[in-house]
């Protein structure tokens, strides 16, 4: 998977559920620089997804 983030120049994204017990479900998100996850929020993880789309439309390549 590290060959995937040099080629397109877009960190990699994981989120992981965090269980809340008596609470919801908490997300956490992180991204992968340098090869190690770095926690990250929810508006960092949603405009590098904003990019994937954008890069996908003008490809031709939109679900």
């Amino acid at each position: 998977m590290n060959s995937l983030a040099a080629t397109n120049r877009l960190p990699q994204l994981r989120c992981l559920a965090l269980p809340g017990g008596a609470h919801p479900v908490r997300f956490h998100y992180q991204r992968r620089i340098a090869s190690h996850w770095v926690p990250c929020n929810y508006g960092r993880a949603a405009a590098i997804l904003e990019v994937i789309k954008r890069r996908r439309r003008t490809d031709g390549k939109a679900n």
